[in-house]
């Protein structure tokens, strides 16, 4: 997972995409408290970021996203 940030940072250098370096939160998904994940996933909720939830954090799906959807 790593090598893939390392290639989308050195792209997002050469290029003069607007999200740069603000996704950079789910690196660190699993290190956050609830209260951090709660704050990221109200700024930037979407299908793309319900998918890494799925993979990554079952319990926060279950708890917050599911009764959404």
């Amino acid at each position: 997972m790593t090598h893939s940030f390392a290639l989308l940072d050195e792209l997002r250098v050469n290029t003069s995409y607007e999200l740069a370096g603000k996704w950079d939160f789910i690196k660190i998904w699993g290190y956050l408290n609830e209260a951090a994940k709660l704050k990221h996933y109200d700024e930037y909720a979407s299908h793309d970021l319900n998918l890494f939830i799925y993979f990554r954090d079952r319990t926060f799906l279950t708890k917050h996203v599911t009764p959404f959807l």
